[in-house]
């Protein structure tokens, strides 16, 4: 079960990345956690 999970897709430069799971992680995962009430975790997919 995958309950609090959400995936995101980058677009443009940022999908293929290297840093892009840390952008994930450190920015749209805090901000996606502190308006939406049970986020547990954000993953970045192709």
């Amino acid at each position: 079960e995958n309950k609090g999970l959400v995936t995101v897709k980058l677009k443009g430069h940022c999908a293929g990345c290297p840093m892009a799971q840390m952008t994930v992680t450190n920015f749209i995962e805090k901000r996606l956690k502190d308006k939406v009430k049970g986020i547990k975790n954000v993953i970045a997919t192709r």
